[in-house]
């Protein structure tokens, strides 16, 4: 939609969508550097990270090499290196508290539970200090084995609270509650929006989506939203399991409770599979379900987000596809763009491309050098046996 303006926002150096950790992280930078930025956010709380800051990450790596190579890998590992220092010196002296874990504390969010055996050789080709203290993972039952240093977590609602607060003190303009119409480009970049019964439009010479907007015309970046629905029972559970062919995906104990982390599904799937999920624990756990609640994902068709320059379009770039990753992860985009574009640096890590053709589906159906002991759930599924 084209919209004329009522009345004009201004002119921008960077116009970033999206008050997301990448984006609100890119606007500090920007603005560091000199540049006037401005944050449109289409809605009055963007879903923000999980607050872990960690760079072990699980199938993560494998997916990343399997669909960008292995020298992606060790580019995205010591970008992740750098977000985790930048978020130690940034964000402690603003209210935000780092508290320090061990990998077992960890793995209860899935991201150091599986692909053992694959992520220890990927972590060590990146350099990083890794150790796995339980050499036998089996298939179904997979323990809490990798040794890592320096993993820790910070909370969502403060760490997004700081970065608002740095992002205003440096003169960034932040709009919440926005509807964006269609965007134009003549000599920069026209981004028409609504608040309210009011339209405005700022013009900019670079634009980072980090929401999804499709302000881009006929581009598509073949992302979607999956729902893992999460049940909260009474009674400790003193393994961690994986489970192929039920509703659950992964069951961890802590605290004197049992959480169970259902299979991603869609959008429109989520009430029936939190049922299936709850009936599940209640007749095969033997436990009492004291709390359901459900966490959104967004993900690309290579589950590896897309981070870079758009192709053939000036001045548009994108950050998408971390809804399945952690905060590091999303704040080393962040870092990325705003190098990017304040120094011409070289394209980030994973650039804006989706594999086609018999090699890729291959690929995704056995995976190159994979083990099968160390990814059956994933190995089943890309075969069409779950």
């Amino acid at each position: 939609m084209a919209w004329q303006s009522s009345s004009l926002a201004g002119a921008k150096d960077v116009v970033i969508l999206g008050s997301t950790v990448a984006g609100l992280t890119s606007a500090i930078e920007i603005a560091r550097a000199g540049s006037s930025v401005t944050v449109l956010d289409t809605s009055h709380s963007t879903r923000f990270g999980l607050g872990l800051v960690t760079v072990g990450q699980g199938s993560t790596l494998r997916e990343i090499e399997l669909h960008r190579g292995a020298a992606a890998v060790t580019t995205y590992v010591d970008w992740t290196r750098r977000a985790a220092d930048w978020l130690r010196l940034t964000l402690p002296g603003h209210g935000v508290t780092i508290s320090d874990h061990d990998a077992y504390e960890l793995c209860v969010d899935g991201h150091l539970a599986f692909h053992l055996v694959q992520e220890k050789r990927l972590l060590r080709l990146a350099d990083e200090q890794v150790d796995i203290v339980d050499d036998a993972p089996l298939p179904l039952t997979v323990r809490p084995a990798l040794y890592l240093p320096d993993q820790s977590t910070l909370d969502s609602w403060t760490h997004r609270t700081a970065l608002t607060e740095i992002a205003t003190s440096l003169g960034v303009t932040i709009v919440r509650d926005v509807e964006l119409g269609r965007f134009l480009r003549r000599h920069e970049w026209e981004v028409p929006y609504r608040v309210g019964d009011h339209q405005y439009s700022v013009t900019a010479a670079e634009v980072i989506d980090t929401i999804g907007v499709s302000p881009w015309g006929e581009l598509v970046l073949d992302l979607a939203t999956v729902v893992h629905p999460i049940v909260e029972a009474e009674g400790d559970c003193d393994q961690i399991l994986t489970f192929v062919d039920t509703p659950a995906a992964l069951v961890y104990g802590s605290r004197g409770f049992t959480v169970v982390i259902g299979q991603a599904v869609s959008e429109v799937r989520e009430r029936p599979a939190a049922a299936d999920l709850v009936g599940w624990v209640t007749s095969q756990l033997k436990r009492q379900v004291t709390k359901v609640r459900a966490r959104y994902a967004e993900v690309t068709a290579d589950r590896v987000p897309v981070v870079g320059a758009i192709p053939l379009l000036r001045g548009a770039w994108v950050a998408r596809g971390f809804g399945l990753y952690e905060t590091t992860s999303a704040t080393a985009a962040g870092l990325q763009l705003a190098e990017a574009i304040i120094s011409g640096g070289p394209q980030p890590w994973a650039p804006l491309r989706v594999p086609t053709g018999p090699l890729a589906a291959w690929r995704r159906w056995a995976g190159r050098d994979m083990d099968p002991m160390t990814d059956v759930p994933n190995v089943l599924a890309r075969r069409g046996l779950i």
